[in-house]
């Protein structure tokens, strides 16, 4: 799973100053996701799997790029009401070798989730906080085999990752919403 989604938090434009051009392909979509270090606090909304009603919950991404300057930390918090606050950590980093951005997720009383997706720019950034970054992975969703796509939009000190499914055998071939989650950077 890649979270929290998204698992789900990337990093920006940060050439280094001797580099004679910019990332592009996955490397740059990377560098994106690097660049959204800090805190974003906002909402998720996710489907049911059981009743199929949306329900939202506040959460808190605490995103830090680590000193190797390659591999993002997040640590998101899920307010569940009461008492009760679920927290996941990840790891992501850029496989160099292949171009799959790999993570490895961590929540009180799970195994561990580890995944890698593809990264692709939806188009060409604007600048470092104006961008979209598009990822996809064979998963599932359910117990149904699905394609499942995140798409993650920086607007400024906005981050939008909207979690999608695509069902195998479903014969449809269309994406259906799984959830979506709107932070704002805390200044």
């Amino acid at each position: 799973m890649i979270h929290a989604a998204l698992a789900l938090s990337l990093v920006l434009f940060a050439a280094s100053a001797d580099a004679a051009e910019p990332p592009t392909g996955p490397q740059q979509a990377a560098t994106l996701l690097f660049g959204t270090t800090g805190i974003w606090k906002g909402t998720l909304t996710y489907l049911d799997y059981e009743s199929g009603e949306r329900t939202a919950l506040p959460v808190v991404e605490t995103v830090t790029l680590l000193p190797d300057n390659a591999t993002l930390q997040t640590v998101a918090a899920y307010d569940e009401g009461g008492s009760r606050t679920v927290y996941i950590s990840s790891l992501s980093a850029l496989d160099s070798d292949t171009g799959a951005w790999q993570s490895a997720s961590f929540r009180k009383g799970n195994s561990m989730e580890t995944g890698a997706v593809t990264l692709s720019l939806l188009a060409a950034p604007t600048d470092a906080t104006h961008w979209t970054v598009i990822t996809t992975e064979d998963g599932t969703d359910g117990d149904s085999p699905a394609t499942i796509r995140h798409t993650i939009t920086r607007d400024g000190a906005t981050l939008t990752t909207r979690a999608e499914f695509d069902r195998k055998n479903d014969g449809k071939g269309e994406y259906a919403f799984r959830n979506e989650s709107v932070l704002t950077l805390i200044p």
